[in-house]
């Protein structure tokens, strides 16, 4: 049975209107109503799932990239994250402070490898030197020697000083050239 409505409850006309409808077509309709809704849900969920993965990389890609730079960092190797820069958001921000670091951290290493080979070469020098003075050193030591060797045997055949030590040393302080250096 179908409802009806009586012409009181309808002021607009006098008549009244009846509609037939088999009840099959008024469950196909509704099927029909009942799978647009699913298929719009399945179609969002669809979409809300493929939102959340792009949504979810956006967050990960640039903290691995962090990750995978400062470990290259702990390893002695200064590698700057490429992507990532141009975000406007606190992502952007790390990669941007992060390669600041690293470039920072390049130029005090590359400094003290710098003054290290400065020092290096300045050992160098300095034990090249070291060895001049002492071959200049000895030189002077049998100069000295045969001085003093000669100044006993003179006093010795002369038969002059026989109660002083016959040992004699004698230190020359010769200044050294700046050539010499």
């Amino acid at each position: 049975s179908f409802p009806t409505r009586r012409s009181s409850d309808l002021e607009i006309s006098s008549f009244r209107v009846c509609v037939a409808t088999s009840e099959k077509d008024i469950l196909a309709r509704a099927r029909r109503s009942a799978y647009f809704v699913a298929s719009i849900g399945v179609l969002l969920l669809i979409l809300g799932s493929i939102f959340s993965v792009l949504l979810a990389n956006g967050f990960t890609k640039p903290i691995l990239a962090v990750s995978n730079s400062l470990s290259d960092l702990a390893d002695g190797r200064f590698s700057k994250i490429e992507g990532h820069t141009k975000r406007k958001d606190e992502f952007g921000v790390i990669v941007r402070n992060t390669n600041s670091l690293i470039e920072k951290l390049e130029e005090i290493v590359g400094a003290i490898k710098n003054t290290a080979n400065n020092v290096g070469e300045s050992s160098e020098e300095l034990s090249d030197m070291a060895s001049q003075i002492a071959d200049s050193t000895e030189g002077v030591t049998n100069a000295v020697q045969e001085i003093a060797t000669g100044a006993v045997q003179i006093a010795g055949g002369s038969g002059i000083q026989k109660n002083r030590p016959r040992n004699v040393a004698v230190v020359f302080l010769l200044p050294i050239s700046r050539s010499e250096e």
